[in-house]
Parts: structure tokens; C-alpha cells; sequence
């Protein structure tokens, strides 16, 4: 036990006090116990200024976060990056017990890093990149539920912040969906590139579903107005693409249409509750990152001897959209 002990003080003379080291072992109750009885200071730093709170979330050991609370250790000291314990629980990717327990004793919210984020950011952005992969929006019920608990108020102004520190910080705009929640995109200038690409490239592209998004949003962009189910599919016939045929390139397009596009926020799917008429129009993804100046381009470029001026609802919406998002005026070439 002596060459324990002596072990354990070495490193702490090092780096570490007793108790961090402790909160690192396996079964550390017993342990971080005897150490508290023998005399350890139970919110002893270490040289970055962490206590063994700290320690215990980023060793992942909910016992010894426990232990060191039954004995009295405080949740709310901050390392010398001003980060308390909890605000570690979101960025250690712990499990939800670590969160609820130092909240259960009071721990303190509102901890911030050096870019000014705080533990409701941390814990939105973590969920924002779950998100991105699949572009499926973040639930408004859901943040509620789960992450803005008891913010009242104050949610939207919440929301407003974080949705500044992913422009700022990640480049990434958080978009609000219609009474589903938020999305978050790219800035429209990068997917302007991308959507230039797939108008400029006479080859089938590798993702042959931008085609097909790009083809629907393009109708219902020209029709000024909601385009009927009807009316979709039969400006896609005319390209000799059928709805229908479900072993074509571009797969099963009606469930694509349908489905994965409405589900990803690139259109809004309305049912008329009376005639059973279903329209489409731009969803909030789409008006966030697909340039309609592009889409003018794009159907100019198809007629080959008109300008984009030459539709002029179309073209001041289009100037309209990049003014809003500071971006200058789409000029006549």
C-alpha cells in the first residue's frame, strides 16, 4: 500500500493529484474512499485546473463521479479553461447518466469555452451533426423536450445564438422549417458551385438524384406558383423521365419526390383536405441552398436564345433571393 501511495503522489508531483489518477482505474470507490479518509483534498487541481469531477467524465466512470459527490465534492468548479464538469458531459460523448446526475446535485448551467459556447450550444451542434448526415430537420418538440427544457422565453433567442456560432464558427446556416423545426445548410454560395456543376456537366454525375431535384424544384420554380401533383409529372414525362418506372437511373422517383424530398426540406407536400389535390412548392432547404439565379441559367440554357430577364416574375424573385442573402444582383449578360 506504501508503494502505492508513493507511486500515485509521484505523478501527482507530475501532473495529477491522487484522486484524478483514482477516478481512472477500474473499480475506483473503494479507492477514491481510503484516499478522502487518508487526507486527499476532495476539489484538488491539477495543473490544467481540472478537479477529479473533471476527471471522472473524462475517464467515463459514472462510479467515480458518484463516489466523489457522496463524499462531498462540488460540481461546479471550472478548469482553467472555465469548463465545469457538466459542460465536459456533452462534449465527451458520455452517456446521458453523467448529465442527469450532476444535475440532480445542483450542478450549475452555463459554463462557457473560449468561443463563447455553452452547454445548450455544445448539446444543439452535437445534434445539428447527428442531423447533417441524413438532412433531416432538428424537431422543434424535440429540443424542447430534450435539450431547451424550462427556457420558456428565452427559446428563441437561444436558438438565434446558436444558429450564429454555426455560421460563424462551423459555417453552417440554421434554417427554420415550416412548424417542423430547423435544418442546417450550406451558405448558398458553395452549393451555387455544386449546383453549376450539375447543370454545366453533359455526363450522367455520380449523384444522379441532384438531377431529379434539380429538374422538380426548376418546374415549380417556373410555375410562379404551387405545382399540382399532376402537373410534376407531366412536365417529367415530357424529358421522357416516368414517374412510373421504378428500375430507370433515377430510381423510384415518386417515393423520391415524395418522400425523401419533402422529408429532407426540399419541398413542402400540401394535401387539399376537401379535393385530395396534392401541390408542391419550395421547401426551406431548397430556398436556403439551391440559387434560383442557377435554375434561370439552367432553363435559359435549355431554350438557347432567351436571357434570364426574359422571365421577369421569375427573375426578380430570383434577385430578390440573393439580396437576402447578401449576395449583389444577378446582372443581364
Amino acid at each position: 500500500m506504501l508503494i502505492l501511495h508513493l507511486f500515485i503522489y509521484f505523478f501527482c508531483f507530475i501532473l495529477e493529484t491522487p484522486l484524478t489518477i483514482a477516478t481512472g482505474i477500474k473499480k475506483p470507490a473503494k479507492v477514491l474512499i481510503a484516499l478522502v479518509n487518508g487526507g486527499a483534498l476532495l476539489d484538488y487541481r491539477t495543473r490544467d485546473g481540472s478537479t477529479a469531477m473533471h476527471r471522472s467524465v473524462e475517464h467515463k466512470s459514472l462510479e467515480a463521479m458518484r463516489t466523489l459527490l457522496e463524499l462531498g465534492a462540488s460540481p461546479n468548479y471550472k478548469d482553467a479553461k472555465g469548463l465545469t464538469p457538466l459542460y465536459l458531459t456533452v462534449t465527451h460523448n458520455v452517456e446521458p447518466q453523467f448529465t442527469e446526475t450532476l444535475l440532480h446535485d445542483h450542478a450549475t448551467i452555463g459554463a462557457q469555452d473560449l468561443q463563447g459556447w455553452q452547454e445548450v450550444h455544445q448539446v444543439i451542434a452535437n445534434k445539428v451533426s447527428e442531423t447533417q448526415i441524413s438532412n433531416e430537420p432538428i424537431k422543434k418538440t424535440e429540443l424542447k423536450k430534450n435539450v431547451l427544457t424550462n427556457v420558456g422565453k428565452h427559446f428563441d433567442t437561444i436558438i438565434k445564438e446558436t444558429g450564429k456560432i454555426l455560421d460563424t464558427v462551423y459555417g453552417f446556416n440554421l434554417v427554420a422549417c415550416e412548424d417542423t423545426g430547423y435544418i442546417t445548410v450550406q451558405n448558398l454560395q458553395e452549393n451555387e458551385n455544386e449546383l453549376q456543376e450539375v447543370i454545366n456537366n453533359d455526363e450522367v454525375p455520380t449523384d444522379i438524384k441532384k438531377v431529379l431535384v434539380l429538374l422538380v424544384l426548376t418546374n415549380i420554380f417556373m410555375s410562379t406558383s404551387p405545382v399540382n401533383e399532376a402537373s410534376l409529372y407531366m412536365f417529367l414525362n415530357a424529358l421522357d423521365i416516368s414517374p412510373e418506372d421504378e428500375k430507370g437511373i433515377f430510381g423510384k422517383i415518386k417515393d423520391f419526390i415524395n418522400t425523401t424530398m419533402v422529408k429532407q426540406n426540399y419541398i413542402v407536400l400540401h394535401t387539399d383536405q376537401f379535393s385530395k389535390e396534392v401541390t408542391y412548392k419550395w421547401g426551406a432547404r431548397a430556398e436556403a441552398t439551391i440559387s434560383k439565379r442557377k435554375v434561370l441559367d439552367f432553363v435559359a440554357k435549355i431554350y438557347g436564345d432567351k436571357q434570364p430577364s426574359s422571365w421577369v416574375s421569375q427573375y426578380e424573385e430570383a434577385n430578390q433571393q440573393f439580396n437576402n442573402n447578401g449576395d449583389e444582383v444577378m446582372q443581364v449578360d
